[in-house]
C-alpha cells in the first residue's frame, strides 16, 4: 500500500494505492488501481473504471515467457544475446542523482513530441512525490545508438507502469533492435520485481480489450489477464463531499 498526502488550497487530499478499504482523515480520498468500485456508501463517490492487463509474477521465469506470444518470446530470447545493458534505479537512487530523472525526462519529451496527450501526461511534480514516498522505480536499457526507459509506481506487492519512452525515431537508431530491447526490458522488469517479492505487474491501462489499438495489442501479447481497475474519489468531509459533487458534474 502507498499513501501520498497533498494539499490543494484548503482541500486535503490523500492518494491510497492498491487498496480501497483504508480509512483516512483527509477531505478527499483517492483510491488508485483497486479491483472493485465502491457502492452503497453514505459519502459522495466518483468511480472511474479502466481496463488494463495484469501479469501475475508468482510464476517461474520460464512460465512468464511461455505465456507470451511466440514472436514476443522469440524476440526476447534473441535480444538476450545482443549488446544491451540494463539498469534499475529506486527512489533513493533517483533522489541522490537528479541526472537519472533528467535523462529520462528529456528522452520522454522527445519521444512524446507532437502528441499533446503524452506530453501532458508527464508530471515532474508527481515523480518527485513518488520519490519522496519511496514508491518509484526506473529501469533503462542501453543498446548501440539508443536507449529505452520504463517508470513504475510500486509498493511491496504491486507495480504499475506509468511511463515508457524510447529514442527509436532518431535516424541512427535501429528500430527493429529498439523494439526487441523494449520487449526484453519489460521481461527483465518482471523478473526484477518478482525478485523483490512483488506479485502483480500492471501494464498501466489499455483503451479497449474488444477493439484494441496497436499499444493494446503489444501489452496483451505478453500473456497477462485483461482486468478492470478503478480510481475512486471518495468525499470524507463536508468540503470533500462538495468537491466530489462538482467532480461528478465535470465527469458527465
Amino acid at each position: 500500500m502507498i499513501k501520498i498526502s497533498r494539499k490543494i488550497f484548503f482541500l486535503r487530499l490523500e492518494q491510497i494505492w492498491f487498496q480501497n478499504n483504508i480509512s483516512s482523515t483527509h477531505d478527499v480520498i483517492r483510491y488508485m488501481r483497486v479491483p472493485n468500485k465502491i457502492e452503497n456508501d453514505s459519502r459522495y463517490i466518483a468511480n472511474n473504471a479502466s481496463y488494463t492487463v495484469i501479469t501475475q509474477l508468482n510464476k517461474s521465469e520460464e512460465e512468464l515467457l511461455k505465456d507470451m506470444k511466440k514472436n514476443v518470446r522469440y524476440e526476447i530470447k534473441k535480444c538476450i544475446n545482443e549488446d544491451v545493458s540494463i539498469s534499475f534505479y529506486n527512489s533513493e537512487d533517483i533522489s541522490e542523482n537528479p541526472s537519472i530523472l533528467k535523462e529520462f525526462e528529456n528522452a520522454y519529451m522527445t519521444f512524446a513530441s507532437g502528441n499533446k496527450k503524452l506530453t501532458k501526461a508527464f508530471s515532474k511534480r508527481k515523480i518527485d512525490s513518488y520519490c519522496d514516498n519511496n514508491c518509484i522505480t526506473l529501469s533503462s536499457a542501453t543498446f548501440p545508438g539508443g536507449k529505452v526507459f520504463h517508470v513504475y509506481v510500486n509498493d511491496e506487492n504491486n507495480t504499475v507502469l506509468i511511463y515508457s519512452a524510447s529514442n527509436f525515431r532518431e535516424e541512427n537508431v535501429d528500430r527493429n533492435l529498439a523494439g526487441r530491447v523494449n520487449k526484453l526490458l519489460h521481461y527483465k522488469d518482471m523478473i526484477y520485481f518478482k525478485g523483490l517479492g512483488l506479485t502483480t505487474y500492471d501494464w498501466g491501462n489499455i483503451s479497449s480489450p474488444y477493439e484494441p489499438n496497436g499499444i493494446d495489442v503489444f501489452k496483451m501479447s505478453f500473456g497477462g489477464e485483461v482486468c478492470k481497475v478503478y480510481n475512486i474519489y471518495l468525499g470524507n468531509s463536508l468540503i470533500g463531499n462538495a468537491t466530489i459533487l462538482l467532480l461528478k458534474k465535470y465527469l458527465r
